[in-house]
């Protein structure tokens, strides 16, 4: 099991050192604004690019993206009704350290990565789930995205931030990019 200190170490290198990847074998991939490490087997955490006094000056959301995009997950994850949760890989820990604001969530596996494009549907039929199922899966998808004003198309049209739960089935892993 990680160790709160296993991310404060991961953060206090990410601002000494610029280039995450030749440092961190637990280095996972990279969205547009955060950054993804493997804490161990089960565990990953995503920290911000920027600093919460980025978001919180006059640069606000649109300067500290990695920072709204957190929070954004977090009101999501947290808000989320019980009858669409299960579209949603659970953040089980987050908090800020160093300015940075990070998430833990359950590591999954990932079908794609930032420069491969598959779709929801096309990687649920992969999956074996029903036609039935993906419409009725979509269609909760649109719904969600639509009150909290999160982008469906990071989610449906990229691979990468979509996963197979070994328990749940297919999950988002990333469900804070505005619109």
């Amino acid at each position: 099991m990680y160790k709160k200190r296993d991310i404060h170490h991961l953060i206090e290198n990410v601002d000494k050192k610029r280039n995450f990847i030749s440092y961190a074998d637990n280095y996972l991939g990279s969205g547009c604004a955060r950054k993804v490490f493997k804490l161990d087997d089960n565990y990953v955490v995503k920290i911000s690019n920027d600093k919460i006094v980025d978001y919180v000056t006059e640069k606000g959301a649109s300067f500290a993206r990695g920072v709204h995009q957190s929070l954004k997950e977090i009101e999501v994850f947290n808000s989320t009704p019980i009858g669409l949760r299960y579209l949603i890989n659970p953040i089980v820990e987050k908090g800020v350290y160093n300015g940075h604001v990070y998430i833990v969530q359950e590591y999954v596996e990932v079908d794609g990565d930032i420069d491969e494009y598959c779709s929801y549907e096309e990687y649920a039929k992969e999956l074996g789930y029903c036609n039935e199922e993906i419409d009725e899966r979509i269609n909760d998808i649109y719904e969600m995205c639509e009150y909290f004003k999160i982008s469906h198309e990071d989610i449906l049209d990229f691979s990468a931030n979509i996963g197979c739960h070994p328990q749940k089935g297919l999950v988002i892993i990333d469900y804070g990019y505005p619109i």
